[in-house]
This record gives C-alpha cells, sequence and structure tokens, in this order.
C-alpha cells in the first residue's frame, strides 16, 4: 500500500524536506507496525506484507496482515488531512480475479466479501455531500455454475476443492461483455451513462455518426 502525501511546505530547504518526510514517512511490513502508524503523524506510508501476492482472505493471518477493510480506513485518515481533497485508489489485491482464475469458488467469493467490507468501511468514513465513490472491474470473468446441483449444496467443500468447467483450461478465462461502473450517492456517472445510451432525458445525444455505421443510426445509440 502506497499513499500520497496530503501536503509538504514550500518554504523548506532540502535538508529540512529531507527530515520532514523522515518523521512524517513510514515502512511497516507487519500487522503490530501498521496499527502503531497515527495518521495525525503520518503523511507517508508504505507497507510490503507479503513477499509477493497477498494471501488469500480466509487464508490471512491476521496477526501479520492488516484486511484490505483496515488498509482502506487507514489510506483515509491519512490523507483526509489534506483540505484540498484526495484521490484513493483501492484494488481487492488482485485476489478476486486470482480465484477464477484457479476455478476456486470459494476463494473468489471470500475475496469479493472482504472488498465489500473495505467499501462499506470507505463510505463510513467519507461523506456524500463531497466524495465520489466509484467500484467498477477492468475486466469480468466466464466462471459459472450450470446443471441441476441439489439446494443448498455448498459451493466451498474443501479450501483447495476445484470447480468443474465443460472446457477444463489451465487458467479460466476472462469474459468479454462490459463492466459495470457503480458510483454512490452521485449523478454524475449516471448522466454520462444516460447520455451515451442516448436514454433519457438525452434521447436526442446528437453524437457524430461513424461511417462503418448504418447511417439512420446515431453512434450514441448503437452497441
Amino acid at each position: 500500500m502506497l499513499i500520497v502525501s496530503p501536503t509538504l511546505p514550500k518554504t523548506l530547504n532540502s535538508f529540512f524536506i529531507f527530515i520532514y518526510y523522515l518523521q512524517k514517512a513510514k515502512y511497516v511490513w507487519n500487522k503490530a507496525e501498521f496499527d502503531a502508524v497515527k495518521p495525525a503523524n503520518t503523511d507517508f506510508l508504505m507497507g510490503l506484507f507479503e513477499p509477493k501476492d497477498c494471501r488469500y482472505e480466509f487464508e490471512r493471518d491476521s496477526s501479520m496482515d492488516p484486511s484490505l477493510a483496515e488498509m482502506t480506513e487507514k489510506a483515509i485518515k491519512i490523507l483526509s488531512k489534506n483540505k484540498k481533497g484526495f484521490y484513493l485508489f483501492v484494488e481487492d489485491n488482485g485476489r478476486i480475479d486470482h480465484g477464477h482464475h484457479g476455478g476456486q469458488a470459494k476463494r473468489a467469493l471470500y475475496e469479493t466479501i472482504e472488498f465489500d467490507k473495505a467499501i462499506g468501511r470507505a463510505a463510513e468514513l467519507t461523506s456524500e455531500l463531497d466524495t465520489l465513490s466509484v467500484v467498477t472491474a477492468d475486466h469480468s470473468h466466464v466462471f459459472a455454475f450450470g446443471g441441476s446441483s441439489a439446494r443448498g449444496n455448498s459451493v466451498f467443500a474443501a479450501d483447495d476443492y476445484l470447480q468443474q468447467a465443460p472446457v477444463p483450461l489451465d487458467s479460466e478465462t476472462h469474459g468479454i461483455e462490459d463492466v459495470a461502473i457503480l458510483p454512490k450517492e452521485q449523478n454524475y456517472i449516471a448522466h454520462v451513462l444516460a447520455y451515451a445510451a442516448c436514454l433519457e432525458p438525452y434521447e436526442n445525444c446528437e453524437l457524430p455518426r461513424l461511417t462503418t455505421l448504418d447511417p439512420s443510426t446515431p453512434a450514441c445509440c448503437s452497441s
């Protein structure tokens, strides 16, 4: 996790700037050090908790690694000191994606739940009056269940259970459909989507037509 500083005094010379960074910057590698970080006294924070990918949520050692929700909370508390506002990018550690690629529903689902907790915590720490929260993805997955499984049949089974696939591959593939963009308590994104699709109140959106399309079909209303 890397957090950008809220502000830095502009009147300091190079030496004092270095001292300022030294006093306001922290590096942590375990949960105890992470918990000891005080947002009021920290402008820069880097946490490296694993040598490669973070562990899956249900495998995470809570005494060593903070959760995604905990990291989100710490980041917001540090960045919110900036009176001009801030931008924060939170990713699910890529493990929802990895769980799907591995054909392991339990891993993907646990990661999704933790991601949802991080979104909820961010909502509690920010105001809808001045904060735009957007949840989206860079692609979808084709991971799905078919057939007539008995009602109540668990998708979890053993931790390393591999879900069946009609076409077994080394790695499950991405889907091709558009992914959703979900803004919270803001209307700008909704207007952009409505305009792009020529939906009410933008039925006459009058975007330039593409020569490859039927001339009678506005570009904004084509698929």
